[in-house]
């Protein structure tokens, strides 16, 4: 329940068109795969951000813990001239410091 609301909070944020969320691992070591298609016409670092600091942060709260890992995939269409990009971004675990 907790990806489903993540994906239609970034869907309808204006940002992103679709988004793919899965939570796997355990309660204490959740893994987060993701991929989120970013509207051409808009920045992709505004998309970033927008899941950075809202989307994975509210998953985090609402987990009760910090992720593990995290997979993200970033994808860029623009559909009038059928040109793509993608850009995916993987965190290594994170160590205690």
């Amino acid at each position: 329940m907790i990806a489903k609301a993540a994906q239609e909070a970034a869907e309808h944020s204006g940002l992103i068109t679709t988004a793919r969320v899965r939570i796997s691992g355990s309660a204490a070591t959740p893994s987060l795969y993701a991929t989120f298609s970013v509207r051409s016409d808009r920045p992709l670092a505004e998309a970033v951000h927008l899941v950075n600091e809202r989307v994975i942060t509210d998953m985090e709260t609402v987990l009760g813990a910090q992720f593990a890992e995290k997979h993200i995939r970033y994808d860029v269409n623009d559909e009038h001239t059928k040109n793509s990009g993608a850009l995916e971004l993987t965190s290594l675990p994170a160590t205690a410091g």
